[in-house]
């Protein structure tokens, strides 16, 4: 869509021509409308949600895991008052790996 508008295409003729190539349902006016809007301000992220501020420590976290490896994601969830998945990703951000 940017080579599109950098060529001075309007919104309906990129929606055609991609349309012709990925399918008449891949992309509508309207959205592609949206994206040229945003073009000239360079602003070219497609947030589709807000991001909650985080309701615990990562640091904390990394202690704990520090301070006992073999903790386990379970007991960590338990003892930060916190989900399951977000043990989970502050693991994967740490580079702690699953291992058998």
């Amino acid at each position: 869509m940017l080579y599109e508008f950098k060529k001075g295409n309007s919104a309906a003729e990129v929606t055609r021509n991609i349309g012709t190539v990925y399918g008449m349902n891949f992309l509508n006016d309207k959205k592609c409308q949206q994206w040229f809007a945003k073009f000239p301000s360079g602003d070219l992220s497609d947030r589709r949600y807000v991001e909650r501020p985080k309701s615990f420590d990562e640091d904390a976290i990394k202690d704990a895991v520090g301070a006992n490896p073999k903790l386990t994601s379970k007991e960590l969830d338990q003892q930060f008052n916190t989900t399951h998945t977000t043990i989970i990703s502050c693991l994967h951000e740490f580079g702690k790996i699953l291992k058998l």
